[in-house]
């Protein structure tokens, strides 16, 4: 994973997160985050494009550590933009914190889906 800091040409203080998956062909998968006030949280956009924008909100967890949880979902493309109703989506619940009995940084992701 390589992760990039910089300022977006619309003046937005952003982060890059660029997964690289090694399998029979070489995948990669983009995503950018910014902060928006109007929303109260971080939106992240993912794909190369950005078509998908999802709203994250950031928390700490129970037991420290950070806790990310997605919310709204939206999808934008030339002049079709909407959000998707709740029923076709899911969320995700992504936590991370250090071990104290390791040097390591831990993380647990867990999805959820309304028909599951």
């Amino acid at each position: 994973m390589e992760n990039y800091a910089y300022i977006d040409p619309l003046g937005r203080e952003t982060v890059s997160w660029v997964r690289t998956f090694f399998t029979k062909r070489k995948r990669r998968f983009d995503a950018y985050m910014i902060f928006s006030k109007e929303r109260g949280c971080i939106i992240d956009y993912l794909g190369t494009h950005q078509h998908l924008a999802v709203d994250i909100q950031v928390s700490v967890a129970d037991k420290g550590g950070l806790r990310l949880r997605s919310r709204k979902q939206r999808f934008y493309e030339g002049p079709v933009a909407f959000r998707f109703p709740w029923l076709l989506t899911g969320a995700a619940a992504f936590r991370c914190w250090l071990w104290a009995k390791l040097p390591d940084l831990l993380f647990s992701i867990q999805c959820e889906h309304f028909f599951a």
